[in-house]
């Protein structure tokens, strides 16, 4: 926890010494009309959502296990201050996805220990490694892209159909284009995804 908090610092002290810039963008995109104005509940259903539904339990756990933990409890409040100032302050729904993974680790951590409480599990391996399994062998056969090309996306499906376009006037204009649905993928997509990553 020191070490979190080390880490953390200088972010801090930029931000007092610079008189809260974070504070002052957020006021900004509020003023421009750009963030999404949703109540305290659609905003934690939006999180859910976000992270996956199936994982809910993992983070869950993770925040519980935080505050069982004494030494461990002022990061379960830092993640609960973050959550009701991004609700208050009208921040977009994955402004928080930095926090996340502390979340995730703990959680990790709290339901490999219950397993390892049960008989049925206790000093096995495949009780813990099924359900994470079970999500990476799930390829899926159809995708929706967007800022896919067509062309691009029909040398790997058997149909592509345009299938709506996204388009957001508080977006990015480059970002406002056609959402394919591609059927029929004839490539394993773990085969094929080192050829079409494209990170922008």
């Amino acid at each position: 926890m020191g070490l979190a908090l080390l880490l953390f610092l200088p972010a801090l002290l930029w931000q007092v010494r610079n008189h809260f810039p974070l504070l002052t963008d957020m006021e900004n995109i509020r003023r421009e009309g750009k963030n999404v104005v949703l109540g305290p509940l659609a905003f934690v259903k939006q999180q859910i959502e976000f992270l996956d539904p199936l994982l809910l339990p993992v983070w869950l756990a993770g925040l519980v296990a935080l505050f069982r933990r004494r030494e461990a409890r002022v990061l379960g409040w830092f993640y609960l201050l973050l959550l009701g100032a991004m609700i208050l302050l009208h921040g977009k729904n994955y402004y928080l996805a930095a926090v996340y993974p502390m979340l995730f680790a703990a959680g990790a951590v709290a339901l490999e220990a219950a397993l390892d409480r049960w008989n049925w599990s206790r000093a096995k391996a495949w009780p813990k490694a099924v359900p994470f399994a079970g999500v990476a062998a799930a390829e899926p056969a159809n995708l929706i892209c967007l800022g896919c090309s067509r062309e691009g996306l029909e040398g790997h499906f058997d149909s592509v159909t345009e299938v709506a376009v996204h388009h957001s006037p508080w977006g990015m204009a480059e970002e406002n284009r056609p959402i394919y649905l591609g059927r029929g993928l004839r490539t394993p997509l773990h085969a094929i995804w080192p050829r079409i990553i494209h990170w922008n």
